[in-house]
């Protein structure tokens, strides 16, 4: 028999479009959300670009805690403003090599 306790279901809508930034690469954003408040969390699958619920499951207090984390990571992805500058091609190259050279210091 399962425990009432933990079954507090709650659906927190989303924007399809924000769900793999939520997901995280390899899944390290939800899993690390799941191993912190003990929640299951369920995403709907990437062919359904119009589902907006993430069920949350478990513990009334740890459903909470997860959707308080999603809600802060959901304000930081929305807030992220795009910007598009047209770089003349000759310096494609360059650009190219500075970023790789960028990522190498940064993973040292």
């Amino acid at each position: 028999m399962v425990d009432e306790v933990h079954k507090y279901v709650y659906d927190l809508k989303v924007n399809p479009k924000f769900h793999k930034y939520l997901i995280g690469i390899n899944g390290v954003n939800v899993k690390k959300i799941r191993y912190l408040t003990n929640t299951r969390i369920i995403f709907p699958p990437e062919t359904d670009s119009t589902n907006e619920n993430i069920t949350i499951v478990g513990k009334k207090e740890n459903v909470n805690k997860a959707k308080a984390k999603f809600e802060v990571m959901i304000t930081d992805i929305d807030n992220v403003i795009k910007e598009h500058v047209k770089i003349n091609e000759k310096y494609h190259g360059t650009l190219m090599v500075i970023q790789k050279e960028c990522l190498h210091k940064s993973l040292r």
